[in-house]
């Protein structure tokens, strides 16, 4: 091999240092006419060292573009012979040689030097995955890097690094032991927050001169089991004078649980500010380091987070020039238009434009003719040309050639009566086009605000439709402020309760409350109306999905009263339905019938058909809510028939979807899949996608009920899909509850706790206890799966205490199926029954008396567990379609198991089995297979028990290698059922070797006596 020293390209100045794999050397590049490090391989015996040719084309691929000044620039490769890195000089030592910093302040601002570098590496999509102090570059003069002045520490050495977007195996090494996260070392993981642990080391080695885990005995093994089991020394026993905040910082960094650790190595940033540290991180990464070279979209997407209202804005100013573009931000930052964040820079205030962009764009039109100009200004109040011409305005079609920043500053040049009236003509043109959005703005313009209210409302109704919401609380936001600015509040009421209505919709329900109730105080000087009546009765909905009875019958009853002093009896219909809903949401069902029974006559004396269907479905529900499953068919069949013959096939589903419920209720799963399918697929053909959310959401819950989790993974799928792009929060946090159930109970823990994590973003959101309860459970059943009952305890008994508090028997009754399991507690087992005869919960009662039966054959008490069998084995047999089935199956086999019935056991166990395959329930196949060998042993049949561990075993092993959390995995590994197996496993080993050795030895004694 070529050394590329004896190239003619290169002068030698002296050796820099020397590696397992490369050398480095300083050099004088003359093709770049500077002083370099050229790193280039060495010759070695070592079979299993990484080869320098992949080590190079990693970093090769990794650092080609990248242009900041905190990572080494890489200035050429060369990977055939002779191989070598060309990289800039650095002429500061590595932090490896300085070691301890005495100084707390310089040590905190070296730290957020090197987190500011890291977050650069995030916002390009790129892992270190190998960062140690030998890697980290101080500046020359690192010792005067002590106040507020920018320097840069520089991260070298890329070669174990990687895209987000790529896989682990795509890296060419694992990283430095001692410095590998916990994740890492387990199964090979490495993403951002993992290099955060490793920044974590380098804060403790830098503070106290000491590594967290690696003591006298280097010994690799140890020095990994240290950094997955073992807590460092705590820093105050090191050093007493670090500040508490500086001590937290370190400590969450290098926490053995990734999801502890800080997001982002921007959030070090500004911890470390908080804990006194004043290195101006907020100066050292700017929009320009971001910048890309390919295209103008792919540099807007990668330093900008901005609406697509700025985006527009922005390319108009650019005119789609990339490097206009890279100026804007460069000149906004400075000025501080632009602040940084963790999804991209944003804007913090107008756009400033640089002095160049406005003259060339001036300069246009100072010299076209004056019919030009006017075709410029009349061109630039209508919002372009393309709002121009869609208007009919012929001049705008001649213009060329004209910048479009010009038509973002002729607005704020021209005098403002000129605004106002040449937009009043253009507002007029655009409402007769139909240009709701754009005659709505228009007429603020020109300071029509009846006129704008019209067209805002318009335009705010049919983006709506058209799911585009963002763009619908556009339009009405500009009108309601200038009608706010100009005291006229009242006139826009009408925009500001649409407003409303769109927030709830998308689940926005703090926000709707403040909009209604702003609505309310418009009236406080002037007479009630109906628009008054709407408010109070869209407040009583949204206090109903909040779950707040009481204040949402006195908003339906202020309601009611406008509509009956107005003598409105249809609003007073759907008013009384409304009350009946509330009712109905509090388990006040009589109360409920009452008003749907008034309601019912009202509309049948005004022959108003839809809404006597609506009344009749609602009575239905109840019915079948309280177990009076006739009487309720009957209304809704009506209720369908009424449907049917006005032909709303909207209507028609949503009673089919009522109809499904009902029958699912009965135990008839087909029948209602097949009901809720043929609801979905009219709302489908109708394009009500909000209707497909409720079919959705309906084939899931019973889909997951029975224990068909394949099927209900698809729905799920089209749901999230469907409410991410209607932006409907509830039903996302909804779905991802889901999603997040039905995969643990096929095992794939990561993936659940992904979508966990989800669902709990949108309840951060939004304000839904009955999601907040359910996802609480789902949790607990989580903590169970990978055997931390203590924990899984904790979590139901606070959903438990929520679902009291809230006046939710549903979600207590299932707190109380879980607890039932978890503890035995004859007054929770008995409040279950309780609660399972007043809804009407005949199959919760069954799941109780089994946990019963669980818990009594388990403590050994015998004789109460065959009085209890009595109560529940007969419903068990009853049983098809059920989640629960395989491990109702299971705990009857241990029933039969402990009264000596293994014949039943073994049927019992093959049916768990089978159910749990079917479904692709983990937890319950473990345990039938587990219960098969137990009996297999005892019927001393070791070959066949041996196998069934082994198939234990094996699930158990798929379900660990979907566990990303370290303590998690631990924690499921150490289960004593596991290791039951495993102990059970090799004494069998032992058994069986022996068993064939000695029929190998019997073998050959016959053969000797042959002859």
């Amino acid at each position: 091999m070529t050394n590329p020293l004896e190239l003619s390209s290169f002068k030698a100045m002296g050796q820099l240092g020397r590696g397992g794999t490369a050398r480095v050397e300083k050099v004088f590049a003359g093709e770049f006419n500077c002083l370099a490090a050229l790193k280039y391989p060495i010759e070695s015996n070592d079979e299993d060292r990484i080869d320098f040719e992949s080590l190079a084309r990693r970093e090769e691929l990794l650092l080609k573009d990248i242009r900041f000044p905190g990572i080494v620039r890489l200035l050429k490769t060369a990977t055939s012979d002779p191989q070598y890195l060309l990289l800039e000089l650095c002429e500061g030592p590595t932090l490896e040689t300085v070691g301890r910093f005495d100084d707390i302040r310089v040590a905190m601002n070296f730290l957020s030097a090197i987190a500011v570098n890291l977050e650069f590496l995030r916002a390009r999509g790129i892992i270190h995955g190998d960062l140690k102090p030998d890697n980290i570059f101080l500046p020359r003069d690192w010792q005067e890097s002590v106040g507020r002045r920018l320097f840069y520490l520089k991260l070298s050495d890329f070669s174990l690094g990687r895209f987000e977007h790529e896989a682990d195996t795509d890296r060419v090494g694992l990283g430095t032991v001692g410095y590998m996260a916990p994740e890492t070392i387990v199964d090979s993981s490495v993403s951002h927050v993992s290099d955060l642990f490793a920044l974590g080391v380098v804060a403790y080695q830098m503070l106290t001169g000491k590594h967290p885990f690696i003591e006298e005995n280097a010994d690799p093994v140890r020095i990994n089991a240290r950094v997955q089991e073992q807590e460092p020394t705590p820093l105050t026993a090191l050093r007493s004078d670090i500040p508490s905040d500086l001590i937290s910082i370190v400590m969450r960094l290098l926490s053995k649980n990734p999801d502890q650790r800080p997001a982002t190595a921007w959030d070090v940033c500004l911890a470390l500010r908080d804990a006194g540290a004043d290195y101006p991180f907020e100066k050292a990464l700017r929009p320009s380091h971001l910048w890309r070279e390919s295209s103008h979209k792919d540099s807007l997407a990668a330093m900008l987070d901005v609406r697509e209202a700025e985006t527009r804005q922005l390319e108009r100013i650019t005119e789609g020039d990339n490097h206009r573009l890279r100026l804007l931000a460069t000149v906004n930052f400075v000025r501080g238009n632009l602040r940084y964040t963790t999804t991209g820079f944003t804007l913090c205030g107008r756009v400033y434009l640089p002095r160049a962009f406005r003259r060339k764009a001036l300069r246009r039109f100072e010299h076209a003719t004056l019919s030009d100009q006017k075709a410029m200004i009349i061109t630039a109040l209508a919002g372009g040309p393309d709002n121009a011409r869609a208007m009919g305005y012929a001049a705008a079609e001649r213009l060329e050639n004209v910048p479009t920043l010009l038509y973002d500053l002729l607005p704020h040049l021209l005098h403002q009566g000129t605004v106002r009236r040449i937009s009043g003509r253009l507002a007029a043109k655009a409402e007769l086009a139909e240009m709701h959005p754009l005659a709505a703005r228009l007429n603020v313009q020109a300071g029509r605000l009846e006129a704008a209210e019209r067209c805002g409302y318009q335009a705010a109704i049919a983006l709506n439709k058209e799911n585009q919401n963002i763009e619908a609380l556009q339009v009405l936001d500009s009108v309601i402020d200038y009608g706010r600015l100009t005291k006229r509040e009242f006139l826009i009421r009408h925009l500001a309760k649409t407003k409303g209505d769109i927030l709830k919709e998308q689940g926005e329900t703090g926000k709707a409350h403040k909009v209604y109730d702003s609505v309310i105080a418009m009236y406080f000087d002037h007479p009630t109306d109906k628009l008054l009546a709407e408010t109070y009765k869209q407040l009583g909905d949204l206090y109903k999905l909040k779950q707040h009875s009481a204040e949402g019958l006195d908003a339906l009853s202020m309601a009611l009263k406008i509509y009956e002093d107005l003598n409105d009896e249809l609003e007073i219909s759907h008013t009384l339905n409304n009350l009946g809903n509330i009712h109905w949401v509090a388990g006040e069902h009589a109360k409920a019938l009452s008003h749907y029974r008034q309601a019912f006559r009202i509309q049948r004396r005004l022959d108003a058909r839809a809404d006597m269907a609506s009344s009749l479905s609602n009575a239905g529900t109840i019915y079948i809510v309280v177990g009076r499953y006739q009487r309720g068919i009957r209304l809704l069949q009506l209720s369908l028939n009424l449907k049917q013959e006005i032909g709303n096939r909207g209507e028609i589903a949503r009673t089919m979807n009522n109809l499904g419920w009902v029958q699912y209720l009965q135990g008839a799963i087909n029948e209602a899949v097949s009901n809720l399918t043929e609801a979905l697929r009219i709302n489908r053909s109708i394009g009500s996608q909000r209707e497909m959310l409720n079919n959705i959401d309906s084939i899931v819950q019973i889909l997951l009920t029975a224990g068909r989790l394949k099927e209900a993974l698809t729905h799920l799928k089209e749901g999230l899909s469907l409410a991410d792009s209607l932006g409907d929060k509830p039903r996302l946090g909804s779905f991802s509850k889901s999603m997040a159930a039905v995969l643990l109970r096929m095992g794939r823990i990561a993936d659940a706790e992904q979508y966990v994590r989800k669902a709990d973003e949108m309840i951060s959101e939004i304000d839904d206890h009955e999601l907040e309860i359910g996802l609480i459970l789902e949790q607990a059943c989580l903590k169970l799966l990978i055997g931390d009952p203590t924990q899984a305890l904790n979590l139901t008994t606070d959903a438990r205490t929520k679902a009291v508090q809230c006046g939710d028997q549903a979600h207590e009754l299932d707190a109380i199926l879980l607890l039932t399991q978890l503890s035995d507690d004859d007054t929770t087992h008995q409040r279950g029954i309780e609660l399972a005869g007043q809804i009407q919960a005949r199959h919760a009662a069954t799941i109780l008396r089994l946990n019963r039966l669980e818990r009594l054959v388990n403590s050994g008490e015998l004789d109460q567990a065959r009085r209890c069998w009595l109560e529940v084995g007969p419903a068990i047999d009853k049983l098809t379609d059920d989640y629960e089935l395989a491990r109702l199956y299971n705990v009857a086999a241990e029933y039969m198991m402990a009264t000596d019935n293994m014949n039943r056991a073994k049927n019992y166990l093959d049916r768990a089995r089978q159910h749990s395959e079917a479904c692709g329930i983990a937890a319950q196949k473990i345990r039938s297979l587990t219960l098969l060998g137990q009996i297999a042993f005892s019927e001393r049949d070791f070959e066949i028990s041996y196998r069934n561990y082994r198939l234990a075993l094996s699930v158990c092993k798929e379900v660990a290698a979907k566990i990303r959390n370290a303590e998690d995995l631990t924690t499921f590994q150490s289960q004593r059922s596991i290791e039951f197996l495993v102990e059970e496993i090799r004494r069998l080993s032992e058994v069986l070797g022996q068993k064939k050795r000695g029929q190998d030895h019997s073998l050959s004694s016959q053969k000797c006596l042959k002859v």
